[in-house]
């Protein structure tokens, strides 16, 4: 019987897992409250190990948000009929069906889920970029540290190229012409934005031919090569389960992967949660039970965090932040500094995004908000206006998106997912600046310049500049945030 099957209901009951071992009496210590505990309490061994497990459980969840994307990608292209080394692609922009972390709606993607035998390395084969066509993104290892990026910004520098994934302890040759990329890890994540000069049927053909001759197949069998699946209009879902069957998920991806030495401890942890490394995971009822409240209240206490994940980004408006904590760019988002691992951040980066870059580039800047000007949680049943001054400082053009709190992906059912500088139909006020406005019911005569919002969970919102220019940076150009309009 698993260590959490015992005494689970009390620690179910209370949730947060406060135990009936604490006492009434209190310390004070330096000034805080400590409550104190003692076996006189009334306290079982089974108390002692439900509410470890349960604490366990909550932490396990912060630690696997990048791996579980992953396993979440592998799962939508599996119900999509496909499985590792298939190439799932969107042959026109997405629409709300495309339900990856936080993303836009102006790129063609293409992503995959690489698996190595320990004597068989990998090919993921790119071709050139096109004069109107162009590939960003990034091949990473299963807990999405990036391996290396790829396309203009990446190592082939939009030349294409062959990459080699050579697996963790592989001592072969690497045959000449090809770019290795070493991985201590057995499986390999890709996610790629392919973008065409426009959305007219001549550039999104080019786009559509230059995925076609993207490529993943072994090294020694060029001909088994990994179908294409076009996941358009097809619901492909990558949204954590909030229960149990979270660590189904989790522990299923688990199995496929090696265990380095910076894993130890948290596999030690699940050890007490009844998970053995490489064994099918089959907790019983009651631990189901815990484990679910685990989870939701861990993937709870993510969006708190990231609500505030980095402060305003302007200094005194509580509106728009940077949307990712700097330990994620400084370490090139490997999460490893000089004294620590950076676990919370890490965590709260992967429940919001997915697919981090080695190198971030110049191709684009983001800026996030999950409250408005008054500093509020946005609420996606009420209405909205956001004023964009004129001149927007960009190259190419702008952006708003709009994403359900809850799950980080568009809102459910919506026609449009975003508005940007592209839509022809947009309209400007006379001095070159433009009202946007969100929510469930659009303003007389400015659907054109409307986003739904449809559910009753809050709203996130990123705002995006391609090829940004200075103003973006150096604050010459600011944009307050949302107003509620009551």
């Amino acid at each position: 019987m698993n260590n959490i099957s015992v005494g689970l209901i009390t620690v179910v009951l209370m949730l947060g897992g406060i135990s009936a071992c604490t006492q009434s009496g209190t310390d004070n210590v330096n000034g805080s409250t400590l409550k104190q505990t003692s076996a006189q309490a009334n306290t079982s061994l089974a108390d002692v190990k439900a509410e470890r497990s349960y604490h366990r459980a909550k932490e396990a969840v912060l630690w696997s948000q990048p791996i579980m994307g992953v396993a979440m990608t592998l799962d939508a292209i599996q119900k999509l009929g496909g499985d590792y080394n298939d190439i799932a692609y969107l042959s026109q922009p997405s629409n709300w069906k495309w339900r990856i972390l936080t993303p836009n709606s102006v790129s063609l993607y293409v992503t995959s889920i690489v698996k190595t035998s320990p004597s068989e390395p990998m090919v993921i084969e790119l071709p050139e970029v096109t004069k109107s066509t162009d590939i960003f993104g990034t091949i990473m290892d299963s807990f999405q540290v990036p391996l290396t990026d790829v396309g203009s910004m990446g190592a082939d520098g939009g030349k294409g190229g062959k990459y080699l994934v050579l697996p963790a302890g592989y001592d072969g040759n690497v045959p000449e012409g090809y770019i290795p990329i070493r991985t201590e890890r057995n499986l390999t994540y890709l996610m790629f934005r392919v973008i065409p000069s426009s959305f007219g049927d001549d550039d999104l053909k080019d786009a559509n031919e230059l995925i076609q001759k993207i490529a993943i197949y072994p090294l020694n069998a060029p001909r088994q090569r990994g179908k294409h699946i076009d996941a358009y209009d097809k619901v492909f879902n990558t949204v954590d389960p909030r229960d149990a069957s979270y660590f189904d998920v989790l522990t299923g991806i688990l199995n496929q992967e090696t265990v380095v030495d910076r894993d130890r401890i948290m596999m030690g942890m699940l050890e007490t949660l009844g998970y053995q490394h490489g064994k099918t995971y089959e907790p019983e009822a009651p631990a189901r039970t815990l484990l679910s409240e685990a989870v939701k209240s861990s993937l709870d206490d993510l969006i708190i965090l990231t609500r505030d994940i980095a402060g305003p980004w302007w200094e005194g408006i509580p509106a728009w932040m940077q949307p990712i904590k700097p330990v994620g760019p400084m370490t090139q988002f490997r999460f490893v500094t000089e004294s620590a691992y950076a676990t919370d951040p890490r965590a709260e980066t992967y429940s919001m995004y997915c697919c981090a870059p080695a190198k971030l580039g110049a191709a684009t800047a983001y800026i996030y908000t999950a409250r408005d000007v008054d500093g509020n949680p946005i609420e996606a049943t009420s209405n909205y206006t956001l004023h964009v001054p004129a001149d927007v400082p960009v190259k190419q053009f702008w952006s708003l998106t709009a994403y359900d709190a809850l799950t980080a992906v568009f809102f459910e059912n919506v026609a449009r997912t975003d508005i940007s500088s592209l839509n022809e139909s947009l309209q400007f006020n006379e001095d070159g600046s433009i009202d946007l406005h969100v929510g469930p019911m659009a303003p007389d005569g400015k659907a054109s310049n409307w986003i739904e919002t449809n559910s009753e969970n809050n709203a996130i919102f990123l705002f995006r500049f391609y090829g940004p220019k200075a103003g973006v940076k150096d604050g010459s150009w600011t944009m307050n945030g949302f107003k509620k309009i009551n």
